[in-house]
């Protein structure tokens, strides 16, 4: 069995297969219809290469999963309860929000909140499922970031994901704000700057598996 990180803004999919002969790694565009692109990638880098059993765990950059900051409760709500919350909040971002997969995580009373396509984390499943792959987590390219031990407790991380880019605003070692957009595509660089109470993060998927 193998372990399979897998990594993508809207342009570029980075995979890396762990095994017992060692790691392979590479990339493959994504061209094509939205959202199943995505999917048609995914299946160019499993196919003959992945085996039941192996597992898998995800990234994707904003533009597959939707994120925002959201204000939170701070008592405990039941799933119903949580689920009409996240319909409510994103109701106003989302054309239909009936189209979309709704989740948060986090602990505070702001907290990282998730939106993807149904049709194509039904078309994601359905390709898992294909190869017997058990998938171990899919997490917004945001997280990861969140995750990294040199944020500043008060200032803001800058992510670019390809063609959209996502500024994450801490007070306090906490998620305060979010704002997700479109921007000018440019070339990933291998670097990740800091100063003056910012991050930027600029190293695109390939660098993202290794935060995975």
């Amino acid at each position: 069995m193998a372990d399979w990180r897998i990594a993508c803004d809207g342009d570029t999919l980075a995979w890396q297969r762990r095994g017992r002969s060692g790691i392979d790694a590479g990339t493959q565009s994504i061209s094509g219809p939205e959202p199943l692109a995505l999917v048609h990638a995914l299946a160019a880098v499993l196919d003959g290469r992945a085996r039941p059993g192996d597992g898998l765990r995800m990234a994707l950059g904003s533009h597959y999963m939707r994120v925002a900051a959201l204000p939170w409760p701070q008592q405990r709500l039941a799933n119903a309860e949580q689920h009409a919350l996240l319909r409510q909040r994103w109701q106003a971002r989302l054309d239909d929000v009936n189209d979309w997969w709704l989740g948060v995580e986090g602990s505070g009373t702001v907290r990282l909140a998730t939106a993807m396509r149904h049709d194509l984390l039904t078309a994601l499943e359905g390709k898992l499922a294909d190869h017997r792959i058990r998938a171990r987590a899919c997490l917004p390219a945001t997280a990861l970031a969140l995750q990294s031990k040199d944020l500043p407790a008060d200032g803001r991380i800058t992510v670019i994901e390809g063609s959209r880019e996502t500024v994450i605003t801490l007070s306090g070692g906490r998620l305060a704000g979010l704002i997700s957009s479109w921007r000018a595509p440019a070339t990933p660089q291998a670097t990740t700057a800091s100063g003056g109470g910012s991050v930027r993060y600029d190293d695109g998927p390939r660098h993202w598996l290794t935060r995975l």
